[in-house]
């Protein structure tokens, strides 16, 4: 997007350089009013970016304390499994 803008400012300012030997003051004032504009929302563009950038990041960050809890989560479980399997073994072999 941010290419595409510069792109965008790019041909416009190649066509107001070429075009502008006939073009009125009016015309000029309405294309630099026109180019201000484009800049605006390529440096909004480029801002809306940058903040979707930092949001990812801190939904990544989010997502790797989420896994390692789940993995914490995990291993206490598989622990306690591994408790009670050895609690009902040893209850059944000395119910024999």
């Amino acid at each position: 997007m941010i290419k595409y803008c510069k792109f965008s400012m790019l041909i416009l300012c190649v066509l107001a350089v070429t075009g502008c030997s006939h073009m009125s003051s009016q015309q000029m004032s309405e294309l630099r009013t026109l180019a201000e504009s484009a800049q605006k929302q390529a440096s909004q563009a480029s801002l809306q970016a940058q903040n979707a950038l930092s949001v990812a990041g801190e939904a990544n960050f989010a997502a790797e304390q989420a896994k390692n809890s789940v993995g914490t989560a995990l291993a206490c479980c598989q622990d306690n499994r591994a408790r009670l399997e050895a609690a009902m073994r040893e209850a059944m072999r000395k119910g024999r």
